[in-house]
């Protein structure tokens, strides 16, 4: 069974037991989560190397300037976690990603929530964005523990 699968299985027997036993366990199942689950920088290239892992999409590719669909989808998913995760600016994550202004990151945050509000107008997408949101979030935790 891999990590994953198996910090999923702990996650769900977290949130069952979380209601129904005491806080105690609830810690231990939380620690026993973080130690399965990736290890994950939280800065912004943590996110662009967990991005570029989930979506097959090389780090050239990602930091390009190429405007594929591919690509540029794996970039929102960045900077809205960025912006989540570590409060970035707009014009912080241009910079980084050697952007001439901030309203392209502003258009893909923008495209990005559009999809996560209203996931029928992209469910792989929406997939994709929460699978990385998770793998952050879990490497996160471990980080704090």
């Amino acid at each position: 069974m891999s990590n994953s699968r198996a910090a999923k299985i702990l996650r769900e027997f977290m949130d069952f037991f979380t209601s129904h036993a005491a806080d105690e366990i609830g810690l231990a199942i939380d620690k026993a989560i973080a130690v399965l689950s990736p290890d994950v920088e939280v800065t912004i290239d943590g996110i662009a190397d967990v991005v570029c892992m989930e979506t097959g999409v090389s780090r050239d590719e990602l930091y390009g300037l190429d405007r594929c669909r591919e690509y540029s989808e794996a970039r929102w998913i960045v900077w809205i976690l960025a912006k989540k995760y570590l409060g970035s600016s707009t014009t912080s994550l241009a910079r980084h990603f050697n952007r001439k202004r901030h309203a392209t990151v502003v258009h893909g945050q923008h495209k990005g929530t559009e999809f996560l509000n209203n996931p029928i107008l992209n469910p792989e997408w929406v997939k994709l964005f929460n699978q990385v949101d998770t793998k952050i979030r879990d490497g996160q935790r471990k980080q704090e523990i």
